[in-house]
């Protein structure tokens, strides 16, 4: 059936792996725009970001332990809504936990790296370009400029190591931000950077560029399966044990879909 909303202007990263491991998934987000209920380790995770890039809009000297723990209290302030903390089942106990693992997350970071070291070029910024007449569009944790005058796009991770087929796909994301980067700053990122930042660990690797051209090549086969779906009007499901994470398991069950829990 035809569909009420338009389709997203643009595809990013994270609706591109909606679609990647279900149509429908993809269709119920970004199309229907089903809210979706907060989970703690993305309500964690936008906290452990807030106060990063909180804490690299300080001058380098400044960068201190103490100015991050400072950043804790608005953080979680800012993400916390009445909303996220009804999701998650939020009280005392769980209060506990997550200030624990806040500060273990900023106890990794500082042993990682000594920011006040870091040149950091820009934070949190957009990115929107049409490449291989796909719309893209994605928001970048961190620039950096390196001693040689290169440039390294960084992006924090709050979850932990990644293994087997994720380990991967790690750079999976970053390939298209050097992409849409490039396309518009016309200057083109030698290098990108995973920071995970609870388990104190680093992955830098340099942009191939036919490693991007691969990651740009399947947005734009799913944007334009994309279009395609939108026109039949519909996105089909695509069970599998992943279903028990996913966040419209309820609509897929309503609907009729053999979910997999």
């Amino acid at each position: 059936m035809p569909f009420d909303k338009p389709l997203p202007a643009y595809l990013s990263p994270s609706k591109l792996n909606d679609f990647s491991a279900c149509y429908r998934k993809y269709q119920y987000g970004a199309i229907d725009r089903i809210p979706s209920k907060s989970a703690y380790p993305l309500v964690k995770g936008r906290i452990v970001h807030a106060i990063l890039e909180k804490l690299f809009g300080l001058v380098g000297a400044e960068r201190t332990m103490e100015a991050a723990q400072s950043f804790i209290d608005e953080a979680k302030a800012s993400e916390l809504t009445p909303d996220a903390m009804s999701d998650i089942g939020y009280d005392k106990a769980l209060e506990s936990v997550l200030n624990k693992e806040i500060r273990s997350s900023l106890d990794g970071y500082f042993r990682l790296e000594a920011p006040a070291e870091v040149n950091v070029k820009q934070v949190e910024f957009q990115m929107k370009a049409t490449i291989a007449e796909t719309p893209l569009f994605g928001i970048l944790d961190r620039l950096d400029e390196e001693e040689d005058g290169s440039l390294t796009i960084v992006d924090y991770k709050t979850g932990k190591l990644p293994r087997g087929q994720y380990y991967d796909k790690r750079f999976d994301n970053m390939e298209i931000y050097a992409a849409l980067f490039k396309e518009t700053h016309q200057v083109r990122p030698v290098n990108i950077r995973l920071i995970y930042v609870e388990a104190g660990h680093s992955d830098m690797v340099l942009v191939e560029g036919k490693r991007v051209d691969q990651q740009i090549g399947r947005a734009a086969a799913a944007w334009r399966l994309i279009n395609r779906f939108y026109e039949e009007g519909d996105f089909a499901a695509n069970p599998s044990s992943a279903c028990r994470w996913c966040p419209y398991t309820s609509q897929c069950i309503e609907s009729g879909v053999a979910v997999k829990l």
